[in-house]
C-alpha cells in the first residue's frame, strides 16, 4: 500500500527524484572524486549483482542516500504571526519534522535494497529491482551484492552523523548559544539585562519584552532548524543502534518495506500476515550468519552513535543554559496561546495555523524543553520483541563498544597523540547511558565499567568542552542520567563533584606553565623544520626511471621527492597537527574549567595562553598560508602512498582469500563476504586519490569487515594491525587536512572570554617590548576568529555592509582594548622618552646609550607592517603620530611657552622614530608670556552672569592689580601652593592676540563695556542712599561757604573727619553695610577694567607695528596706475600687478583699520547708568574723593608693609594704580574734574606733610638739646668717662618715636605723591580717547 505524495506548495513541479538528479549533477561538476567514487561502487556493484528482475533502471546507492535525506526537507518556518520566514506553509513543515523514514533508515544492512521502478517517493517507480535477505541458500553473488550495500549504509549513516556535525558545529550551535548577543557588545541573561531601577519600569519592562518577541520571531527559522536536526538524530540512533543487533542478528528483522507489505501488516495486531511470515522464515533463522561474521568489531557505528549523542547532549545544554532564550520561548507561547484563542472565538481557525500550534507543542516538548538526548535514549530499539526472541543481546554490544572506545580514549588523553579523544568521552558516556536504558530489568549493570567510567577519565579531565561556553562534567552527567550507588565511592552531590574537579584543577594550574612553555618549544622546532621540509624545490633533470620517486604539482612550483621524501614531510604535517591538538585542548581547558568552576585565573598563565594561541596561529598560517601549496601538493601523493600502505598489508589477506575460494559451503559462504570487503576496499582505495567523508567511512567498515579473526587468526598479525589501523588514521587526518587545521586552530571560543581580553593585550605589548619578534598579529588573528560564529546570528539584523550588529559591537571592543592598552602605552612611552631626551641634553654618554637602547626597543612597534584583525586595519605608526600631535597641540595650546619644546621633540621623533609629526601651526610662546588673554575674557564674562561676582576673589579686576608704569597687572595673592606671582603684561597680550586674532579686541571693549556698567551701577546706587546723599549734601555746602569766605583749599582735618563721619553712619545704620573702603574697591575694580581696555588697544597697536615690517614700501595708488597702464603689456604682468595690487590693499585696510571706539562705548556705559540713576547725586562725587584717597593710603601702606612680613595674614601688594585710574575715569565722565581741581586736595596734603615736617623738625631740636643738656650734666657729675658715652649713647623713647613718625610722614607723602602723578597720568589718558 502506497500513500500519494503530498505536491509541493512552493515548487508543482518539484520531486524527489528531480532533487536527486541536480544534486548529483552539481557534484559531479565541482568535485572530480564524486565521479571516481560513483564509478568504483557503481561497477563492482553492477558486475556482481545477480539479475533477478528484468528491469536494467539501474540507480546508484548515492542517489539512494541523497533520495533518503530529501524525504525529509528543512524549509524555513512561515509562523504567520511575526512574520520572519517563508512562503512554505507549517504543515509542509510539520510533516516534514515527521516524515516516514525511508527503507534505508529503517532496513537493517543486508536488507537495503536499491529503488528500481516505483518507491515511496514518486509515482513513475512501481516495484522492486532486488532485494537479497542474505539466506544461505543464496549464490555468492549475491552474498558480495549484500555485502556491499552493508558497507554502503553504514557508511551513509556515518556520513551523515558527520554532516550533521558540522551543521551543528557551524549553524545551529552558534545561532542558540549566541541568542543574546544583540546591540549592546557582551551578551547578558535576563537577570543581568535588567537593573534594579528597571524591575518596577513598566515601559522598560515592555521594551524589553517586545525586542525579545521580536528577535524570537526572528529566531524561529533557526529554531526549527535545529529541531529538524534533533529529529534527525534520535532517528539516526534508534537506526544506528538497530543496525548494531542486525549486522548481528539478520533474522531478528523482517521484511518490512519492501514494496509488498506495510509495516501494519507485520504488526502484531495483524496475527495472520505476523504468522505466515513467520512461519515463513522460521526454518532459516537458526542458521542465518552475521552480515559481517560473529568477530567483526562495529566500533566506527559506535562512535557515530555517540557523536550523535553527544550532539543531543550539546544542544539541550545549549538551550538550558540560555536565560533569555527560555524566557523569550515563554513568552512566545503566550502570545501565540492568545493568538489561538481569538481565532478559536472568532472561528477563524484553519488547517496552517493548527499545524503551526502542532509544531509549537512539538518544539516546547522536545527542543525546548531540553529532553532531546532523553528522547533519543528511550526510544524503543526493539519495538517487537525481535532481538529478544533471536536471544540477542544488544546491551552487550553496546558495553563491548563503551569499553573498547573508552579504552582507547583514556590511553591518549593529556598525551602527545591527542586529537579528539576528549569529545568522544562525552559520546562514551552518552552510550554508557544508552546502555543502561538498554538492560534488561533482570540484568545487573556493569559495576566494574562504571567505577571506571567514575574514576578514570574524571581524575584526567574533570570538565569538557561541548562547544563556547557550554562545559560537560561527567560524574554531574552519571549522577543525573545513571546513578549507581551501589558500587562504593562512586555517587556524590554536585557540590562534592565540583569541589573535587576544583581541587585538581588547582592542583594542575602549578605545571600549566610548565606545559604551555614544552608545547611552544616543540612548536618552534616544528616550525623551523616544517618550514625547511616543505619549502619547493625546482626539478632539473628528473629521470622517469626512479620508480621510488614521485612528482607532486604544487600551484606554481613542482616538488620532486621519493617516497621516503613524501612519507617525511607528510610525517611532519601530521606532527604540527598533533600539536595543534594538544595547544587546543590545553588552551581550552584552562579557560573553561576556571570558567565553569568559578575559579580565577592567574596572571601569570596569561603568557602561557597567549603562547598557546600563537602556537595554533602560527601552525595554521604555515601549514594553511605559507606552505599550503606544498600541503596541497602533498596531500594527493600521501593519500595514494596511505591506500598503497594499507593494500600491502592486506596483500596476504587476499592470497588467503583466493586460496581457499574453493572451500566447503559455509566456508565459501564467509569467504565470498571477505572477498566482497575486499574488493570494496581495493576498489575504492585504487580508484581515486581523493577520500570524501563517505568514502573514508567505506574504507574503515571494509577494512573491519575483511579482518574477520574467526577467518584470519593466523593470517595478520597485531602488529599489522595496529600499522592499519594508523594507516587509517592518517588517511582519516589527510583526506580532510583544511578542514581538520580549520577546526582544530579555531579561536571562536576566545569571544566568551572577552573579559581577559584586556589582560592579553597588556600582557603581549610587554612580552613584545623584549622580545626581538612579535606575534602581535598571530593574537589578533585568534582574536578575529569570532567573526566565523557571529556571522551565524541571522535573527540579527544587517547593515548596509551584510555585517550584524553584534559584530560590529564586537569590532569595536576589539578596537578600543587596542588602542587602550597597546597603542596608547606605546605612546605614552615614546612621548616620556621624548620629553627625557630634550630636557636631558646635556646627560652623560651612558644616559644617550641606554636611550639609545630603548629607542631601538621602542622602534620596531613603529617600523612593523599594519595588523589586521575583524575586517579592519590598525597603523600602529599611524596612531601614534596622530596621539603626539593631538597631546602636543592641546599642551601648546594651554602654554604657548612650550611651543620651542615640543617643536624639538617633534624633530627628535622624526630623528630617533621616524615618526612624521605635523606642526600645529601655532605662534610660538616665552617664558615671559604671563597668563592667556582669553582665559581672562572667559572669567570677565562669566562674573558678569554670576550673582555674587563682586565677592569672587578668583575675578580678574578683583584678584589682580594695575601697574601704571609698567602697564601690567599684577596678581594680589598667590594661588595656594604657589611660589610666584602670575602677571599680565602688554607683550602677553599681544601674543595672545596672534594666537587667538585681532578679533577678541571688540569683544574684549564689549565685555569690558559690561562690567563696567555693572560697577557704575553699584556706585550709583551706594551714591542713591539718604544718609550717603544727605552727607555729600553737607559735605558741598560747606565747600560752597569756604568758598565765599575765600578759603579755597580743602583741609586735611575736613577729609579726616569726614571719613570718621562715614565710619560713624556705617555703625549706626544697619541697612547700608558698605564703607569707604567697599567704595574704593568698587572704584579700584572700574580703572582696573579701563586700564584693560587701555593694555588691549597699546598690545593690538604693537602687534600692527611688528606686521609692518613685513609689508612692501609699494603705493596702492601706484600699482593700480601701472596695472591700468600696462594692460597692452601682456596677460601675464596685468595679471601679477592686478594681485599684488589686490594683496596689499587687502593687508593696508587691516592695518589701516581704526582702533575700537572706546571712549563711545564707555560713554554710552555712563550716559545709560545716569539715565537710570538720576538720583544718585553724583554731582557729590569729588567732595567724597579726599576722603578717598585717605583709605586708599592706608589700604596701600599697610599691602605694602605686608609684603616684608614672613606670615602675611592678610593680602600683601606693592602697586595699585587701578583707583587712581577709577577716580580719573569717573571725574572725567562725570565731567567733575574742574570742581575737583578746585578743592586743591594735594596742594592740601602738601601743606599738610610740611607742617608736620616742620613741627618734627622742631621737636627734634628740643629733643637733641635736652640730650645734651644730659650729656653736659653727665660729664660735670662724673669723674669717669665711661658714664658720659653711655649717656651719649642712650636714646630717648621720645627720639624712637620722633624717628618712627618721620617715616611715616615720608611714606605717606610718597604714597600721596604717587596718587597725584598717577591720576593726572590717567586724567591725560582719559583725554587721548
Amino acid at each position: 500500500m502506497t500513500s500519494a505524495p503530498r505536491p509541493n506548495p512552493v515548487d508543482p513541479a518539484w520531486s524527489p527524484l528531480v532533487l536527486v538528479t541536480r544534486r548529483l549533477r552539481d557534484a559531479c561538476l565541482t568535485n572530480s572524486s564524486r565521479l571516481s567514487e560513483r564509478t568504483t561502487i557503481e561497477s563492482s556493484f553492477e558486475a556482481a549483482i545477480v539479475p533477478n528482475n528484468n528491469n536494467n533502471n539501474v540507480v546508484h546507492p548515492l542517489a539512494q542516500i541523497a533520495l533518503a535525506r530529501s524525504s525529509c526537507p528543512q524549509p524555513p518556518l512561515d509562523d504567520g504571526i511575526t512574520g520572519g520566514g517563508s512562503s512554505v506553509s507549517c504543515d509542509v513543515h510539520y510533516a516534514g519534522m515527521n516524515v516516514n523514514l525511508s527503507p534505508l533508515e529503517r532496513a537493517a544492512p543486508h536488507r537495503i535494497v536499491v529503488p528500481g521502478v516505483d518507491n515511496d517517493y514518486t509515482n513513475n517507480y512501481t516495484g522492486l529491482r532486488g532485494e537479497f535477505d542474505g539466506t544461505m541458500d543464496e549464490n555468492l553473488a549475491e552474498v558480495r551484492s549484500s555485502t556491499w550495500n552493508a558497507i554502503t549504509a553504514l557508511a551513509t549513516l556515518c556520513d551523515e552523523v558527520q554532516e550533521i556535525d558540522n551543521t551543528f558545529q557551524s549553524q545551529i550551535l552558534p545561532a542558540i548559544v549566541l541568542f543574546s548577543a544583540d546591540d549592546s557588545l557582551t551578551p547578558k541573561s535576563s537577570h543581568q539585562i535588567t537593573s534594579k531601577t528597571d524591575v518596577f519600569d513598566e515601559d522598560a519592562q515592555k521594551g524589553r519584552e517586545s525586542e525579545l518577541l521580536s528577535r524570537m520571531g526572528k529566531f524561529m527559522p533557526a529554531v526549527q532548524m535545529a529541531s529538524n536536526g534533533t529529529a534527525r538524530l534520535r532517528r539516526l540512533v534508534k537506526n544506528m543502534v538497530c543496525q548494531l543487533g542486525g549486522c548481528a542478528t539478520p533474522a531478528a528483522v523482517p521484511f518490512y518495506f519492501d514494496g509488498q507489505h506495510t509495516e501494519e501488516d507485520l504488526s502484531p495486531n495483524n496475527s495472520v500476515g505476523a504468522a505466515s511470515e513467520v512461519k515463513k522464515h522460521k526454518a532459516g533463522q537458526s542458521t542465518q550468519s552475521p552480515v559481517f561474521g560473529e568477530g567483526v568489531p562495529m566500533f566506527r557505528l559506535g562512535k557515530a552513535i555517540g557523536i550523535a549523542l553527544r550532539l543531543l547532549i550539546t544542544i539541550d545544554s545549549a538551550v538550558a543554559c540560555n536565560e533569555d532564550l527560555q524566557h523569550a520561548w515563554a513568552m512566545y507561547k503566550d502570545v501565540v496561546m492568545e493568538w489561538s484563542e481569538q481565532k478559536r472565538s472568532d472561528d477563524e481557525l484553519d488547517e496552517e495555523f493548527e499545524s503551526f500550534e502542532r509544531m509549537m507543542v512539538q518544539l516546547d516538548f522536545s527542543l525546548m524543553s531540553s529532553r532531546s538526548f532523553l528522547a533519543a535514549i528511550e526510544q524503543n530499539f526493539d519495538p517487537r520483541g525481535r532481538f529478544q526472541e533471536a536471544k540477542y543481546h544488544l546491551h552487550e554490544e553496546v558495553r563491548h563498544i563503551i569499553t573498547t572506545l573508552y579504552a582507547q580514549s583514556c590511553e591518549r588523553v593529556n598525551t602527545e597523540e591527542e586529537t579528539t579523544e576528549r569529545l568522544d568521552c562525552v559520546g562514551v558516556y552518552a552510550m554508557y547511558v544508552l546502555y543502561r536504558h538498554l538492560l534488561p530489568p533482570n540484568v545487573i549493570p556493569d559495576a566494574k565499567l562504571h567505577k571506571n567510567l567514575w574514576s578514570v577519565f574524571p581524575a584526567m579531565c574533570p570538565i569538557m568542552n561541548l562547544f563556547g561556553p557550554l562545559h560537560f562534567i561527567p560524574r554531574e552527567f552519571m549522577m543525573l542520567h545513571a546513578p549507581y550507588e551501589a558500587v562504593r565511592g562512586c555517587s556524590a552531590d554536585s557540590i562534592e563533584i565540583r569541589e573535587a574537579a576544583a581541587a585538581l584543577v588547582l592542583k594542575w594550574d602549578g605545571s600549566f606553565k610548565v606545559r604551555a612553555d614544552k608545547l611552544r618549544l616543540s612548536a618552534l622546532g616544528w616550525l623551523a623544520m616544517a618550514d625547511a621540509e616543505l619549502s619547493p624545490t625546482v626539478v632539473e633533470g628528473y629521470s622517469r626511471g626512479d620508480d621510488n620517486a614521485d612528482i607532486v604539482d604544487g600551484g606554481n612550483f613542482t616538488l620532486a621527492s621519493s617516497l621516503e621524501d613524501i612519507e617525511k614531510a607528510s610525517s611532519h604535517i601530521l606532527h604540527g597537527v598533533k600539536i595543534a591538538h594538544s595547544a587546543s585542548n590545553l588552551l581550552r581547558g584552562q579557560l573553561l574549567t576556571h570558567r565553569a568552576l568559578g575559579l580565577e585565573h592567574d596572571l601569570g598563565h596569561i603568557s602561557s595562553m597567549l603562547s598557546l594561541i600563537e602556537v595554533l596561529k602560527a601552525i595554521e598560517k604555515m601549514l594553511r598560508v605559507r606552505r599550503r601549496s606544498a600541503v596541497l601538493a602533498l596531500q594527493r601523493s600521501t593519500l595514494k602512498m596511505i591506500s598503497s600502505n594499507i593494500l600491502k598489508k592486506f596483500e596476504k589477506v587476499r592470497s588467503f582469500v583466493d586460496q581457499r575460494s574453493a572451500s566447503t559451503a559455509q566456508g565459501a559462504r564467509n569467504i565470498a563476504r571477505v572477498g566482497a570487503c575486499l574488493s570494496t576496499l581495493e576498489g575504492i582505495l585504487k580508484g581515486s586519490s581523493s577520500f570524501s567523508p563517505f568514502r573514508r567511512h567505506a574504507v574503515a567498515f571494509s577494512i573491519a569487515a575483511s579482518l574477520d579473526p574467526m577467518i584470519l587468526q593466523d593470517v595478520i598479525s597485531t602488529d599489522e594491525l595496529l600499522a592499519v589501523e594508523g594507516y587509517l588514521k592518517d588517511l582519516n587526518h589527510f583526506a580532510a587536512i583544511e578542514e581538520t587545521l580549520y577546526l582544530v586552530c579555531d579561536c571562536s571560543f576566545l569571544y566568551f572570554y572577552r573579559d581577559l581580553f584586556p589582560a592579553f593585550v597588556q600582557i603581549l605589548f610587554k612580552s613584545s617590548q623584549g622580545s626581538a619578534v612579535s606575534h602581535t598579529q598571530a593574537v589578533l588573528s585568534a582574536l578575529s576568529d569570532p567573526e566565523r560564529i557571529l556571522s551565524r546570528v541571522r535573527h540579527l539584523d544587517r547593515n548596509s555592509s551584510g555585517l550584524t550588529s553584534s559584530f560590529c559591537n564586537y569590532q569595536s571592543f576589539v578596537s578600543n582594548i587596542l588602542y587602550e592598552h597597546y597603542v596608547q602605552p606605546i605612546s605614552e612611552l615614546i612621548e616620556t622618552d621624548l620629553r627625557f631626551a630634550v630636557h636631558s641634553k646635556s646627560s652623560d654618554a651612558s644616559k644617550r646609550n641606554g636611550n639609545d637602547r630603548f629607542a631601538a626597543g621602542v622602534r620596531k612597534f613603529i617600523i612593523a607592517p599594519p595588523l589586521y584583525f575583524c575586517r579592519k586595519k590598525l597603523d600602529v605608526k599611524a596612531e601614534i603620530e596622530s596621539f603626539l600631535e593631538k597631546t602636543f597641540y592641546n599642551l601648546c595650546t594651554v602654554t604657548l611657552k612650550d611651543c620651542n619644546t615640543y617643536t624639538e621633540m617633534r624633530s627628535i621623533a622624526n630623528e630617533r622614530y621616524g615618526l612624521n609629526l605635523l606642526d600645529p601651526t601655532l605662534p610660538d610662546g616665552t617664558f615671559d608670556q604671563g597668563l592667556d588673554f582669553i582665559d581672562i575674557l572667559r572669567n570677565l564674562e562669566r562674573q558678569q552672569d554670576s550673582p555674587g561676582y563682586l565677592v569672587c576673589c578668583s575675578a580678574f579686576v578683583s584678584s589682580y592689580n594695575y601697574n601704571m608704569i609698567e602697564q601690567s597687572f599684577v596678581q594680589r595673592t598667590a594661588e595656594r601652593g604657589a611660589t610666584s606671582l602670575r602677571t599680565l603684561s602688554v607683550k602677553s597680550v599681544t601674543a595672545s592676540l596672534r594666537q587667538h586674532g585681532l578679533g577678541v579686541v571688540s569683544f574684549t571693549i564689549e565685555v569690558c563695556s559690561k562690567l563696567l556698567s555693572r560697577k557704575i551701577t553699584l556706585l550709583l546706587d551706594y551714591l542713591a542712599d539718604d544718609s550717603i546723599k544727605s552727607l555729600l549734601s553737607k559735605e558741598l555746602r560747606w565747600i560752597k561757604n569756604q568758598r565765599k569766605e575765600g578759603n579755597n583749599v580743602y583741609p586735611f582735618s575736613r577729609a579726616i573727619e569726614f571719613a570718621q563721619e562715614m565710619k560713624r553712619l556705617l555703625e549706626q545704620s544697619p541697612s547700608n553695610h558698605h564703607g569707604l573702603d567697599w567704595c574704593r574697591s568698587i572704584i579700584t575694580e572700574m580703572g582696573n577694567t579701563v586700564a584693560m581696555a587701555r593694555m588691549v588697544r597699546t598690545a593690538r597697536r604693537k602687534v600692527l607695528s611688528d606686521e609692518m615690517s613685513f609689508l612692501s614700501p609699494i603705493d596702492v595708488s601706484i600699482v593700480r596706475g601701472k596695472d591700468q597702464s600696462t594692460v597692452k603689456n601682456g596677460t601675464g604682468e596685468k595679471f601679477q600687478s592686478r594681485a599684488a595690487g589686490e594683496v596689499e590693499e587687502n593687508i593696508s585696510a587691516v592695518l589701516n583699520k581704526p582702533d575700537p571706539d572706546i571712549f563711545q562705548s564707555f560713554a554710552a556705559v555712563v550716559k545709560e547708568a545716569l539715565l537710570e540713576h538720576e538720583g544718585s547725586f553724583i554731582s557729590g562725587f569729588h567732595c567724597l574723593l579726599p576722603a578717598l584717597c585717605l583709605c586708599w593710603m592706608d589700604a596701600s601702606l599697610q599691602g605694602k608693609e605686608m609684603m616684608h612680613k614672613k606670615n602675611i595674614a592678610r593680602g600683601g601688594y606693592y602697586t595699585d594704580d587701578g583707583y587712581a585710574v577709577g577716580s580719573a575715569f569717573i571725574l572725567s565722565f562725570a565731567d567733575q574734574q574742574k570742581m575737583y581741581e578746585r578743592l586743591n586736595w594735594f596742594k592740601s596734603i602738601q601743606s599738610k606733610y610740611a607742617s608736620e615736617e616742620e613741627d618734627l623738625m622742631e621737636r627734634k631740636a628740643a629733643e637733641e638739646m635736652k640730650r645734651d643738656a644730659k650729656i653736659a650734666a653727665a660729664k660735670q657729675s662724673s669723674w669717669f668717662s665711661s658714664s658720659v658715652v653711655d649717656a651719649s649713647q642712650v636714646e630717648s623713647e621720645e627720639k624712637k618715636n620722633l624717628r618712627m613718625m618721620e617715616k611715616r610722614i615720608e611714606g605717606n607723602r610718597r604714597e600721596m605723591a604717587m596718587l597725584f602723578f598717577s591720576m593726572n597720568e590717567a586724567t591725560a589718558f582719559l583725554r587721548s580717547l
